[in-house]
């Protein structure tokens, strides 16, 4: 991210975007931490007056959360956060489970820095001691950062692209169940299995590590019952 200058009195301009940023950050940890579930809908009056902010910042919000797939804004009906159907999540996880399969693959292939060995085992390190914390959002965050640095150390910035596009913060939020962080043994054993893959430059390994994580995922949404999907 590109540092922006910033004068000693932040523009009323910058205030504004202050405030933006704090309703998107609240609205993503209140779905990790299940204050907002698939579905809810969002009022401007009630945002507003629940951070203190006028309605054009939470109006800017939502629209930034509806470019991100987040949330929903209908002319007659409002916005609520997305609620995604069994079709939807299988067709995500399809692409999901393509696309990080091969980005793990070519990260095993071009990994060349000690550094970044390091940094992803440092990752590892971080989700392991959230997953011991019970800390959802922040496991969630550091679970982001994890493919993030997959999809960097690929090498490919159209494929970085891409994923950053797939809303797997929306599978994650409304099937939290499927997610329960004091559980995740078997999700962090997955997330140890892909990184040694990478370190140790196995690209075949690294990508069917990945693509066999994706769809153990896939497999514990669809037997969650009918009442998680709209």
């Amino acid at each position: 991210m590109v540092a922006r200058k910033q004068s000693d009195l932040p523009s009323k301009g910058a205030e504004k975007v202050s405030f933006v940023d704090q309703i998107v950050d609240e609205i993503y940890r209140g779905l990790y931490e299940g204050r907002y579930v698939a579905g809810q809908k969002l009022t401007e009056i009630d945002l507003a007056r629940r951070f203190g902010v006028g309605r054009g910042s939470v109006r800017e919000a939502l629209q930034r959360l509806s470019a991100e797939g987040l949330v929903t804004v209908s002319l007659h009906k409002g916005a609520s956060i997305r609620a995604l159907s069994r079709e939807d999540v299988r067709e995500l996880l399809e692409i999901i489970e393509v696309l990080t399969g091969f980005a793990a693959r070519r990260a095993a292939e071009r990994l060349s820095r000690a550094e970044d060995a390091r940094a992803l085992r440092a990752t590892m390190s971080s989700l392991r001691a959230l997953a011991a914390a019970g800390d959802s959002f922040e496991f969630g965050r550091m679970r982001n950062r994890f493919y993030r640095q997959v999809a960097q150390f690929s090498g490919n910035r159209e494929l970085s692209r891409h994923l950053a596009m797939m809303q797997t913060h929306l599978i994650r939020v409304q099937f939290h169940a499927a997610y329960q962080v004091n559980a995740d043994a078997h999700l962090l054993e997955d997330y140890a299995q892909i990184v040694e893959a990478i370190v140790d430059r196995d690209g075949a390994a690294a990508e069917r590590a990945m693509r066999q994580h994706i769809r153990g995922t896939l497999k514990a949404i669809e037997k969650l019952p009918d009442q998680f999907f709209p």
